[in-house]
């Protein structure tokens, strides 16, 4: 999965569906996973987080600048780089995903976070 052939924008929204994030009250994370099944049960054999980067018009190469700036990609994230590759199905003994995760930032984890107090208010 590139950018090539198929640009992803992940677009972080409250419940529904308006735009909501600001990083100093939440954390958006992405990881490819590569799992796997032993004996019947599904593991996780590797995750890698993937960094991720607010949306510019060369993630969306097909798009013109302007048809990007006229859409709400510019208010989405994208993975850094993307190369990714997803396949599988969850029925199969391998395969490879992605998880996307929508947090509270935790100011003990991330300096850039607001406090305990700011956040709960």
């Amino acid at each position: 999965m590139t950018s090539e052939n198929f640009p992803l924008g992940i677009f972080p929204s409250d419940m529904k569906g308006l735009y909501e994030y600001d990083e100093r009250y939440l954390k958006l994370d992405a990881r490819h996973l590569i799992y796997g099944t032993k004996n019947g049960t599904k593991y996780l054999k590797n995750a890698t987080n993937l960094e991720l980067e607010r949306c510019t018009q060369k993630n969306f190469p097909r798009f013109t600048e302007k048809k990007f700036n006229n859409s709400i990609l510019n208010n989405c994230f994208c993975i850094k780089n993307q190369n990714v590759t997803l396949n599988g199905y969850w029925t199969e003994q391998e395969g490879q995903g992605m998880s996307i995760k929508y947090r509270v930032c935790n100011n003990e984890t991330f300096s850039s976070c607001a406090s305990k107090e700011e956040i709960n208010t």
